[in-house]
């Protein structure tokens, strides 16, 4: 199988066929997966660690190259590598273990405004988490109140209750138990807390 080359993986990323994404990043897992491994393991991380890394890094480049802004401007390999260093920076930095990194590749500087999208992804995907261990109707209620952003007289209408307070008495039960299961998540905790 002909391997791509990094014009040909930006484009397939951006507007391939779902194979062609699928070769792409069975490519990139195949050249990039082994020198974040490595830069990992060698600084107090584990394989499971680099994986959730490397995964993390490609979100990344897949979020930036649908950017009409953004320019690539080293290779995808060079690119996913100082993405992944970054991170892995940053994790080290949570976990209270800051040391120069001992690393053996080439890497580009990378802006930390480049990963808030990961960050409000992860968040975003943490808070539906918690709110679909809630009833149907808390379900629902918070659902159209934060994602949807409709008022309370549409969700009371929406949900067939008698009024304006009614709903936002609704919102205000669901909350509370919303805070609850978050305060019992050490997951979420965390993810909220850095």
């Amino acid at each position: 199988m002909a391997k791509f080359t990094d014009e040909e993986m930006a484009l397939g990323l951006k507007s391939g066929t779902k194979l062609e994404r699928h070769r792409i990043f069975e490519q990139l897992y195949e050249e990039s997966l082994g020198p974040i491994k490595h830069l990992i393991l060698k600084n107090s991380g584990s394989e499971e660690a680099a994986k959730d890394i490397f995964q993390d890094a490609i979100i990344v480049l897949n979020n930036k190259l649908k950017q009409p802004d953004f320019t690539l401007t080293s290779s995808i390999k060079t690119y996913l590598y100082s993405v992944a260093r970054f991170l892995w920076m940053n994790q080290l930095k949570k976990n209270k273990r800051e040391a120069p990194l001992l690393d053996d590749y080439q890497f580009i500087p990378i802006e930390a405004k480049a990963l808030v999208t990961l960050e409000q992804d992860e968040k975003s995907e943490a808070l539906q988490g918690i709110i679909n261990q809630l009833g149907k109707d808390c379900k629902v209620v918070l659902n159209a109140y934060y994602f949807e952003r409709l008022r309370m007289k549409e969700i009371a209408k929406q949900m067939k209750l008698a009024n304006e307070q009614v709903a936002r008495n609704k919102k205000s039960k669901c909350l509370a138990q919303l805070r609850k299961l978050a305060g019992n998540s050490p997951s979420f905790q965390k993810l909220f807390k850095s």
